[in-house]
């Protein structure tokens, strides 16, 4: 007797383990998009500064895939992180916002597993130094602030781009550079690490800064009116990628959504709105 209620015992806990771990299951799929890449709505995070390109890019990405009823929804992230952990955690399929230095350096450093859909990048844009007040790097005073990016590949490239405009030496040899790389700094300029987003519009409160010329051109600024610019070589490594999750099967999603990017509608809006700061690649 007392073997037959312990079996059923057995039993019923088997039956309700079971179920639990179909509901989890089920709640696991249903949350995330990259579980699900052959999903009829494609995720992509950006960042405000594409939010507007990307409402083009859907778009055409609609208009293409419309056949197999599959569309595009944009998800706008505030910050240079969130969409790539939302790509990794599987809540996004894609993401568009990065260039490819960007990407290295962060898979470094939080160890994820995103890969560029075409490395070389969709389209490149120029660094520039820039300022409200002043019209020459002549005019740099002794002990000015100059606002750079807070992230390290683009605090990187800004250092290059200083060092570049003879306002800095940089050690030799290293990729991307950080502050303590700095060997001579002949102006003592005051580098002041700022949100790549908040650059814009903390300019006022600095001499110069370092900013890339599409967030100048959203700003309501000239792009090409810079003091100063990064080399010719530096800027072509820094090109735009769509990123996925390694192995989550959204390799193909990327690729349609390159091939939405990759139009004449999209390039005439890059035009239009980012008023000469990049150079489309296709």
């Amino acid at each position: 007797m007392k073997r037959n209620i312990i079996g059923t015992i057995g039993k019923t806990i088997a039956v309700i383990v079971s179920a639990a771990a179909l509901l989890s299951t089920g709640a696991c799929g249903s949350a995330n998009a990259s579980d699900n890449a052959d999903t009829k709505n494609v995720i992509v995070g950006v960042s405000p500064i594409y939010a507007e390109l990307a409402n083009t890019i859907k778009d055409q990405f609609d208009k293409q895939n419309k056949a197999e009823g599959k569309t595009l929804t944009v998800k706008v992230f505030d910050d240079f992180v969130t969409p790539n952990t939302a790509v990794e955690e599987g809540s996004i399929n894609i993401n568009f916002f990065q260039h490819g230095v960007y990407l290295k350096e962060y898979n470094k450093k939080h160890g994820n597993k995103l890969k560029a859909y075409d490395p070389n990048g969709l389209f490149r844009y120029y660094m520039g130094i820039y300022s409200k007040d002043l019209t020459s790097l002549n005019q740099l005073k002794d002990g000015d602030t100059v606002l750079i990016p807070n992230d390290s590949a683009n605090r990187g490239r800004a250092l290059k781009t200083l060092a570049a405009n003879g306002l800095l030496k940089l050690k030799s040899g290293v990729d991307i550079p950080g502050v303590l790389d700095v060997e001579s700094n002949p102006k003592n300029l005051k580098l002041t690490e700022t949100d790549t987003l908040k650059e814009v519009k903390s300019l006022g409160d600095a001499q110069a800064a370092v900013v890339n010329a599409i967030s100048m051109a959203q700003g309501g600024y000239e792009p090409t009116k810079n003091l100063g610019v990064e080399d010719k070589a530096e800027s072509a490594k820094y090109s735009l990628v769509v990123a996925y999750k390694d192995g989550s099967g959204n390799d193909k999603n990327a690729e349609l959504f390159t091939k939405a990017v990759e139009t004449d509608a999209v390039k005439k809006e890059m035009a239009k709105e980012f008023k000469g700061a990049v150079v489309p690649l296709w």
